[in-house]
This record gives structure tokens, C-alpha cells and sequence, in this order.
């Protein structure tokens, strides 16, 4: 029946399809990706680790009716398939997902005599790769599930309503809390390891009011346990223009990212609510964010969250002109509001081609981390290329990392060059240097990027996209 599923659902898209092809606009985008990572950059021929992706993404819209359908597939097969449905109903705009996917984890070949760590691209790794490419199905050869075969792993219902300019919105989630996350990184406390584990739904530690132990006491056991979570949220904004948003989250938290191969979804069900001792349904977080207050020439903004069994914590900023020439900002962070003792304190100064942020971590009126950033266009009349200059210092240290980036872009076709310095005790060191090439033809996009290190090549990357 899981293997059926999805390909049920495909099957009611393609047929849907060709009965309204008189009516319906079809678009979307393939995507083919090859990945080529080196097993060893120790001399010039070596064979190389690779990977082929491709992915489709189609939209067809009936009568107001969006279908949508997003497929992976990978060396592996079938990575996950996405499939939608969204309309507008004059004030409500509705959307809903449907996901399938197989069990991912790292596992790299013992041969390599290497462990399998997971890649980091800024954003915990959303790359959806082990370096390497030792990514493998969960279930293949450990007998605990069906050979990786792909399943139900999450819906999706995300409903928002305007009115009178209110934004009322709620975002339903039913999901597999069992399903791994190979992006994720599980609590020291819960198994011991100061790099944590694979990643369940586990959004308290086992002090707090919710365990994510407490439903079978089996860390990520692959046996599909489904638990329902939701996120209310309300924004409008004041005839002054002051605006007020608030978000509560009930067995769900809006701000974890839950994750499965290749893609990431904003929200997850606290793995918690579902044990045989924890609530069915039980508040999880209150945010309320104000912002747009103006008091003379101070713009002023504030935000506070609540959570059970934890303090209260929340931040004030404020800001103003300077002149015109630039802008000033001052935000003071407190991890527990009702002691009013501010635990952080951040500076910032932006012109037009400058950016100074002055970071004092622990609110002692002292300097700890300095990060300034020039952006300069070079040649502006004739030629022009883009310059970044990223300099992070920190006190004791001095300079720690020196970043330079440059771009230069010539009827469609740019060209990126990204440069790391970083701190080795005696001065700044080279790191790592990228380049990234990519062109715009029509409907056709390319793009190449390599990366080099100490240790020499570490990765390349085509990838070709056709719109339609």
C-alpha cells in the first residue's frame, strides 16, 4: 500500500491533465544535478564519488484549481514525491500537501575507513548529503523496514484568511514523528554524544514537560508513529502603523525546520504529544512581535516568546537615521525577561556600502565579535563587477576570517569568486576558495560550481534546468 500511494496520486494528476488539456495552464521546471566529489586529493587522477539527481516540478491550473506535483529521483530511485492542491476562495487562500518519501541515513562504506558526517551548506546541511554522497536507504540491509520502500510521511494543510486587514492563519500538521532526519542533530542528553544522533521530533530535553523518549524509549526506530500538531497565527497592523503579529504553536513548533531528502518544510509536530503519557494536544509556544512604533525619530520594535517550564525570553530594538547617511540599530537580548537582565547586545551601522555589527555576547559593555562588510560595484560605467569584503574579529583573537567575493556578470552569463581567510594562530591563513559559473538562456539555466580547500578539490557541481 505505501509503494501504491504515491503512484495513485500521480496517476489522478496525469489523468486530471489530459481530461482538462483544453483548460488548464501547465508549468513548472526539470532539474538535473551530477555531483562529483573526489575519493582522494592526494594526487591528480583519482576516481571520483558521484551523484545524479533530477527533479520535476508541475503545476497545473483548472478553473482557480492548482494541482502541483514535485518528484525527486536519485541513483537510489524514487526520493520523494510532493503533491498539492491549492485555490483561492476570495479572503482564503488554502494549500494543501501530501508527502512520500523513503528513510534516509549516513552510512559511509568501512573500506574508506572515514566516518560519515553531514554536510553543511549554511543551513544545516539542506544539501541532503553526506559527504561523499554516503547517503543510503534506511532498511536496505538491516532488516527493520521494507527495503527503504517509500511511504506516507507527513500532510500538510496551511489555510490563511484576510480580512479587513487581519491575517488570520492556521498551518495543520500530521506526520510521521518516527521518520528519520539526516540533517538533525538529537539532544547530548538524550544518547550521550556531545554530536548528537539522527533526528526525531525531540524538541525538549528530558528535564522539560514533554519527552521524546517517553513514547517507546527506542531512538529512531523507523516504526511510523504519526502525531497531529498546529500553528495559529494572527497579523494586522494599527492606523498608526504599528504592527502586531502573534503565533502560538499546539504540539508544534513554527520555527524547527523538519526535513526529509533534498527538502525542507517550516514547522514539526513535538514528537512528545504523541506518547502514551504525554497530552494529545498542548501548548507549545506563544510568540508576540510588535513592530513600526515610532517615538520621535526611534523606530522601535519588540518581540516576546513563552514556552512551558522554561523563562520568558525577548528583545528590543531600536533604530533610527543617522543624517540620512546611514542607519543605526541597537537590539538587547534577554533569555528571561522577568529578571530584566539583558544577556546580549548587538550594534549595528548601515550606509550604502558599508555594514559594521558590534556583537557584545554577554551583555558586559564590552566588545566580543566585530563583523564589517564592504560592497563596492567596480568599473560601475563600463564592465561592472561586484566586490564583498566580509572581515569577522573577536576579541583576544584579533582577526578571525577575512572573506572576499567577486562577481561579475556579461550578457547572462556570471561568473563567482569566493575566497576564505581564516585565523591559524600566527595570522590569516588561506582555506578555501569557490567558483561558481551559471547562464541564462531563455528557458534553459546552467550552472557549475567547484570548491577547493587545504586539502585540494572536495566537490563539483553541474546542474542543467529546463522551465516551462
Amino acid at each position: 500500500m505505501k509503494r501504491l500511494a504515491p503512484a495513485l496520486l500521480i496517476g489522478f494528476f496525469l489523468a486530471t491533465g489530459l481530461c482538462w488539456t483544453g483548460w488548464a495552464d501547465v508549468t513548472g521546471m526539470f532539474t538535473f544535478d551530477l555531483s562529483l566529489t573526489p575519493q582522494t586529493n592526494s594526487q591528480e587522477s583519482v576516481p571520483f564519488f558521484f551523484d545524479l539527481q533530477s527533479n520535476l516540478q508541475v503545476h497545473i491550473t483548472i478553473s482557480g484549481m492548482i494541482f502541483g506535483m514535485d518528484l525527486g529521483f536519485g541513483i537510489t530511485g524514487l526520493e520523494f514525491t510532493i503533491v498539492s492542491i491549492g485555490t483561492n476562495l476570495g479572503a482564503l487562500t488554502i494549500k494543501d500537501e501530501f508527502v512520500f518519501a523513503p528513510p534516509f541515513g549516513c552510512s559511509a562504506p568501512g573500506w574508506l575507513g572515514v566516518v560519515a558526517g553531514l554536510s553543511d551548506d549554511g543551513d544545516g546541511g539542506i544539501a541532503g548529503q553526506c559527504p561523499g554522497s554516503f547517503v543510503s536507504p534506511i532498511g536496505s540491509s538491516d532488516g527493520l523496514t521494507n527495503d527503504g520502500a517509500i511511504g506516507f510521511v507527513k500532510k500538510r494543510v496551511d489555510l490563511q484568511l484576510d480580512i479587513a486587514g487581519i491575517s488570520l492563519g492556521v498551518l495543520a500538521l500530521f506526520e510521521d514523528v518516527d521518520f528519520p532526519d539526516i540533517h538533525g542533530a538529537l539532544s547530548e542528553a538524550l544518547i550521550g554524544l556531545p554530536d548528537g544522533g539522527d533526528h526525531e521530533h525531540d524538541h525538549f530535553l528530558p528535564a522539560d514537560l514533554y519527552f521524546v523518549g517517553a513514547h517507546d524509549g527506542v531512538v529512531d526506530n523507523q516504526t511510523p508513529s504519526f502525531g497531529f500538531g498546529a500553528i495559529l497565527s494572527v497579523s494586522g497592523q494599527t492606523v498608526s502603523g504599528i504592527t502586531v503579529t502573534g503565533a502560538t504553536g499546539l504540539c508544534a513548533d513554527d520555527e524547527v525546520n523538519n526535513r526529509i531528502k533534498k527538502r525542507k518544510f517550516l514547522g514539526e509536530v513535538n514528537k512528545g504529544c504523541v506518547s502514551e503519557t504525554g497530552p494529545l494536544f498542548a501548548f507549545e509556544v506563544e510568540r508576540l512581535h510588535i513592530e513600526g512604533v515610532q517615538i520621535g525619530g526611534v523606530r522601535l520594535s519588540t518581540w516576546l516568546e513563552f514556552r512551558p517550564l522554561v523563562p520568558v525570553s525577548g528583545a528590543l530594538e531600536l533604530g533610527f537615521s543617522l543624517a540620512g547617511l546611514a542607519e543605526i540599530e541597537a537590539l538587547f537580548e534577554s533569555d528571561n525577561v522577568l529578571t530584566f537582565v539583558i544577556d546580549t547586545i548587538t550594534l549595528s551601522l548601515t550606509s550604502s556600502n558599508f555594514s559594521l555589527v558590534l556583537e557584545d555576547l554577554n551583555a558586559d559593555l564590552q566588545i566580543d565579535r566585530t563583523t564589517a562588510q564592504l560592497t563596492l560595484t567596480l568599473n560601475p560605467n563600463q564592465n561592472p563587477a561586484g566586490f564583498v569584503s566580509t572581515t569577522v574579529g573577536e576579541m583576544g583573537f584579533g582577526i578571525l576570517s577575512q572573506e572576499l567575493e567577486l562577481t561579475v556578470t556579461r550578457a547572462g552569463l556570471t561568473i563567482a569568486l569566493a575566497t576564505l581567510f581564516l585565523q591559524d594562530g600566527s595570522g590569516l591563513a588561506w582555506d578555501s576558495t569557490s567558483f561558481t559559473l551559471s547562464a541564462q538562456l531563455n528557458i534553459l539555466t546552467f550552472s557549475a560550481d567547484i570548491a577547493f580547500d587545504t586539502g585540494g578539490l572536495q566537490s563539483g557541481t553541474l546542474s542543467v534546468s529546463v522551465s516551462f
